[in-house]
Order: structure tokens, then C-alpha cells, then sequence
């Protein structure tokens, strides 16, 4: 009988690999900015368990013992969800002046390894970024993954739009060393906070990032341009391997949540997804969903599934838009991010 798996994945950097995150402030080796992704971790497994209480759970993470944040026992509770804990280490690690600071995007692959070795060729999984809210049945994305062995989910720039570096343009300069044969149109790009795949796909696609990985950091070693993240280079993977694009985009999209509107993408038709990803909500609707979450008549564990909690759970983080309450509450926490010592 072949499984299905629903994960994600915080990687804690230590000390000597602290870095600076736009969305998060603070290094990020600091406690502080690590209870950011472990409150993620635990809403994105709630909501999940309210929405598939079924399915299979594996948080990736190179650390023994989740910690304790705002009281809360991060291990417990994923326990009490049958959440199980694989500890991974990162062996993908980008060498020093690769790109910024940060030395752990890659750890997707590591998570890729792990599942090319351990599911059986009918078995699905789906690994996501853990500021994701899980808002209605997996089910049919279940049906289209085991339908098409892989899903992508499409993020629209322009051709010549930099993002973390590098344009669609500058991605097919690279795609065309690496190919050595002409990319005639600029490469799709893939957001990486998605990747679903068959135990089938998981090994040919390990196979293939291991090569590319190989190719970067020789490229890297003669300061040719290189990927600089994990979605610039699955989005090269999927080009390669011909895997549909933007098949994954019925069931995901990057929602910008920004409670003054300057950035702000939300809209009702996202009340037709299985996940939001919302990444402006790490500090905002997410902390306040966690702080509910040892409340067992809490919202998140008492209303029924389908509208009533999709609808909760857009208030909390503003879709199809924010309400005035969400944006007084945000405007005050921002200030108080801002304040001395935080």
C-alpha cells in the first residue's frame, strides 16, 4: 500500500553560521529568530492534522530536541500530532563567498536524498516551507502528483526581474553552460517553497541535483555565474528532466500579506487552494495562531473543516484581505520589533 507524506523543515544554524534574513530580524543563530520558524513548524502541522488527520508527517531538522517557545514544548506538541522527527544533517552546504551568508539553501536536497532512499516508487510526498497553512483537502493533489510523478508551482517575473540575483535571463545564461547547448527562452522559474514528488521522481531528480551540485561548485571554483538558491536550481532540474510547470499552482501560491496594501497580493481566489504560503505572517498571523495552540476549544481545533476554518484562519493572516483588527495588531507588532534588545 503506498504512503503519502506531508513535511517541512527547519535547519537551526549554529553560532559560526550565523546570518542575516530580510524577513526575520536578528542573526540566525539567535533563539529569538529560530522560535520565528519553530512557531511555523507547529501551525503548519495543526493546520495540516485539522485538514488531513491521516496523513503521514515528517519534520526535517538537524536538531535532537525541538525547544520550548512561549512554554510551549515544540517536541511534545509535534508528538501529540504523531509528527516524527528526522534529523538530518546539512551536507549540501555552499562554500564560503558562494552567495551572502547563507550556507543552508540547499538543504532541500538533503531532504531529496532522504527521500529517494526511503519511498517506495508509488509513494508520494510533498515538502513545503514551514510558513505554510494547510486550508483545505490534499486529496486532489494527491490525484494530480501520482497523475503527473512530480509537481511545480510557477512564480511569474518578468524575464529580466532580479530575484535573490539573478533574472530568468541570467538563469538560462547558466542553464546554457551547464546544458552546453542553446536555452532559447528564458527559464520558468519554480519557488522552491514546493517540492512534490513519486518515490519514482524522487530518485531521478536526486540523481540530477546531485550532478548539478557537483557542476555549481566547480563553476563557483572559477567564479563562473552560478544558482544561487535552491529554486533557481529546481527550476533548471525541471527544465532538464521535462517535468510539467506550474501543474502545482492549483494547490499553492506565494500570498504577500502586507497590512498597509503596498505589498499585498491576496485575493478570494485563494479560497479555492489546499496551502497558502505566507511569507510576511512569520512574526504576525502565525505567532498569533501558535499562541491558541495548547487551547484545545481554540478556534483551529473546534470549527469545521472547510469554510468556518478557512475563514479563521484568513483573518488571522489577511485573505482574501486583512481586516482592521489584523492590521492595527500588526502595525503595533512591527513596532515592537523595532524597539532596543529585539
Amino acid at each position: 500500500m503506498s504512503t503519502e507524506l506531508i513535511s517541512t523543515w527547519l535547519y537551526a544554524d549554529s553560532d559560526d553560521e550565523d546570518s542575516e534574513h530580510y524577513q526575520v530580524r536578528g542573526g540566525s543563530a539567535t533563539a529569538d529568530f529560530q522560535a520565528v520558524y519553530w512557531r511555523s513548524v507547529a501551525v503548519f502541522f495543526a493546520t495540516s492534522v485539522r485538514q488531513n488527520p491521516d496523513t503521514r508527517r515528517v519534520l526535517f531538522t538537524n536538531v535532537a530536541a525541538p525547544p520550548v517557545v512561549d512554554g510551549v514544548s515544540i517536541a511534545a506538541f509535534l508528538d501529540s500530532l504523531g509528527v516524527e522527527l528526522v534529523q538530518l544533517p546539512l551536507t549540501f552546504r555552499t562554500p564560503g563567498g558562494y552567495y551572502h551568508e547563507w550556507q543552508n539553501q540547499f538543504y532541500v536536497f538533503d531532504i531529496l536524498q532522504w527521500l529517494a532512499g526511503h519511498l517506495d516508487p508509488s509513494d508520494a510526498a510533498v515538502v513545503l516551507d514551514s510558513d505554510c497553512l494547510w486550508v483545505s483537502d490534499v486529496e486532489p493533489l494527491w490525484d494530480a502528483l501520482r497523475r503527473d510523478g512530480c509537481l511545480t508551482y510557477v512564480v511569474k517575473y518578468d524575464p529580466e526581474w532580479k530575484n535573490n540575483g539573478l533574472s530568468r535571463t541570467d538563469m538560462s545564461r547558466i542553464a546554457e553552460g551547464l546544458l552546453e547547448r542553446e536555452v532559447r527562452h528564458p527559464l520558468v522559474y519554480c519557488g522552491g517553497e514546493l517540492m512534490a514528488l513519486t518515490g519514482t521522481e524522487a530518485r531521478v531528480l536526486r540523481d540530477e541535483a546531485v550532478k548539478v551540485w557537483k557542476q555549481l561548485l566547480e563553476r563557483h571554483a572559477r567564479s563562473k555565474e552560478v544558482f544561487h538558491e535552491e529554486g533557481q536550481t529546481l527550476s533548471y532540474l525541471y527544465y532538464k528532466l521535462g517535468y510539467p510547470l506550474g501543474n502545482g499552482d492549483p494547490f499553492v501560491r506565494r500570498i504577500f500579506t502586507d497590512a498597509l496594501g503596498s505589498h499585498n497580493n491576496a485575493d478570494a481566489h485563494d479560497n479555492g487552494l489546499v496551502i497558502w504560503h505566507v511569507p510576511l505572517e512569520k512574526r504576525l498571523g502565525i505567532r498569533r495562531v501558535f499562541a491558541t495552540l495548547p487551547t484545545k476549544t481554540a478556534p483551529l481545533w473546534t470549527l469545521e473543516r472547510g469554510q468556518p476554518l478557512r475563514q479563521y484562519l484568513g483573518s488571522m493572516v489577511g485573505i482574501p484581505n486583512t481586516p482592521l483588527q489584523k492590521r492595527v495588531r500588526d502595525l503595533a507588532r512591527r513596532g515592537a520589533d523595532k524597539l532596543p534588545g529585539r
